[in-house]
């Protein structure tokens, strides 16, 4: 049977780790989040070297048919980009939902923090109470040994 002061240390211990597994969730979709934005750079960098080279393609000499598949190319990165902004977009909602997770995670831990505290400084009281009440007893029963004692 568990003290009267830990009533509440396993349930606490549970809380923490469930607010540390979801701060883990959160750390990793927020990570996926930055994966996801660094893919997305290199599309359009990549798009952006290709409207160069494409424009540079079309200056020097006309070659119809490799500044068409560099066009063409151009906009296939495009739309992969246009893809990562909408899977970037799902994500930042992901991350945002696991951060709301926390937030609730944290407050129900925080929640039976205040509990234990609680139960703990009740505790404390109810011994303080009983300590107190044997001390004023063993008093009375000294002054009564101590009256006693005097009287011949």
């Amino acid at each position: 049977m568990p003290k009267p002061w830990q009533k509440f240390s396993t349930l606490l211990r549970v809380r923490e780790r469930q607010e540390r597994l979801k701060a883990q969730a959160l750390a990793s979709a927020r990570r996926e989040v930055d994966r996801a934005q660094v893919q997305r750079d290199a599309l359009t960098e990549e798009q952006r070297l290709l409207l160069e080279e494409a424009g540079a393609a079309s200056r020097e000499h006309v070659d119809a048919q490799k500044t068409q598949s560099l066009i063409q190319y151009e906009r296939h990165i495009a739309r992969l980009a246009v893809d990562k902004d909408a899977e970037i977009h799902a994500l930042k909602n992901v991350a945002e939902k696991r951060r709301a997770e926390l937030e609730d995670a944290m407050k129900r831990r925080k929640v039976v923090e205040r509990l234990d505290e609680r139960e703990r400084l009740n505790y404390r009281n109810h011994v303080m109470h009983e300590e107190q009440k044997l001390l004023d007893e063993t008093a009375s029963v000294q002054s009564a040994l101590d009256r006693k004692a005097e009287r011949p």
